[in-house]
């Protein structure tokens, strides 16, 4: 596999990590995925305990899966704070 392929497999998971968290949300529409306002601790500690129980996503260590959880918070893909296609239709 490539290591583009596989390094957006390894975000796509982290993303799913964010949602149970509850930092990102996804529009159960549109599946567009989002900003919550929610604390990035609160994904940490959640990343940490699925790793202490062997749910390690793929990465090698701890300080990996935090990194990605930091990069997919600042990624642009979910730097909005709503579904941009729900508010489209609002308006």
């Amino acid at each position: 596999m490539g290591s583009h392929k596989h390094h957006m497999e390894l975000m796509d998971s982290v993303a799913e990590l964010a949602i149970e968290a509850g930092i990102l949300e996804k529009c159960e529409i549109h599946e567009v995925i989002f900003q919550n306002g929610g604390d990035i601790t609160d994904a940490y500690k959640l990343a940490n305990s699925k790793y202490s129980k062997g749910e390690t996503y793929g990465f090698n260590s701890r300080g990996e899966l935090t990194d990605a959880i930091k990069e997919v918070m600042e990624s642009s893909d979910y730097a909005g704070d709503c579904c941009e296609r729900c508010y489209e239709n609002m308006g």
